[in-house]
């Protein structure tokens, strides 16, 4: 299963967050060639970024030109804890990986709506899922996902680093859930989404991504209905842009 591809995930957001801020900005009447594709693979990272925001607005909801994408993906569930996986507290090696008597196959649509500095897109993606084994719940997904685009190695394989972040309806109240809620609640259908992920492509095929996602719904430590926890799948999956 694909922990390795979280412990990369966790590596390259430290080396984003990391790198220097560059100074200079391409002015805002850059011409249409210097703007980003619609799936942001454009903007290198030693080219200087926009300091504006571009808007898709040109028939954003009229038919897809480019900036759309569908992916579909599946794995089992893992009942190690995100902060683990991601390696942000205690890391967990892929030996270690608690996993779970679940399994889900998923699929998504999104579309581009703005990209910032260059670099950032920011797509609202749409998702549904069903989930198979000890659990069986169908789930629905709307959310946003802020997308990373530019890294040195971009000429050797094209890289993006995201996080979805949304609202998440299932079908039923999985027991595996409801054992993950405060003591005397009853669970909950709607939890909070989130979703890291990371994707590479080969240069000059950028249509095509091979993506490693953590599905994850919970209630952010009881936040959402009293529900402290919830259920999460390590996948792998593809997407392609259109």
């Amino acid at each position: 299963m694909p922990s390795a591809g979280f412990a990369i995930l966790a590596v390259v957001f430290g080396f984003a967050g990391c790198a220097p801020a560059i100074a200079q900005g391409v002015p805002a009447a850059a011409p249409q060639d210097a703007l980003p594709t619609a799936h942001g693979l454009a903007a290198s990272a030693d080219s200087p970024p926009s300091t504006t925001i571009v808007w898709n607005t040109d028939g954003f909801l009229g038919p897809c030109h480019g900036d759309c994408s569908i992916a579909i993906y599946g794995g089992r569930e893992v009942r190690t804890e995100m902060s683990r996986l991601l390696l942000l507290r205690q890391p967990a090696p892929i030996w270690e990986t608690q996993w779970g008597d679940s399994e889900l196959v998923a699929g998504t649509f999104s579309r581009r709506l703005a990209t910032v500095w260059g670099r950032l897109n920011i797509e609202p993606e749409f998702g549904v899922a069903k989930r198979f084994g000890i659990m069986t719940a169908g789930e629905f997904w709307a959310g946003l996902t802020f997308r990373w685009t530019a890294f040195p190695w971009n000429d050797l394989i094209k890289t993006t680093v995201a996080v979805t972040e949304g609202v998440s309806l299932a079908t039923q109240v999985e027991p595996e859930e409801r054992r993950e809620s405060v003591p005397g609640h009853t669970g909950s259908v709607f939890l909070n989404f989130f979703s890291p992920e990371i994707t590479f492509a080969p240069p000059g095929v950028s249509a095509y991504e091979l993506v490693f996602r953590l599905h994850h719904r919970s209630g952010i430590f009881g936040l959402v209905n009293n529900v402290e926890g919830g259920a999460q799948y390590e996948t792998v999956g593809i997407r392609v842009h259109f």
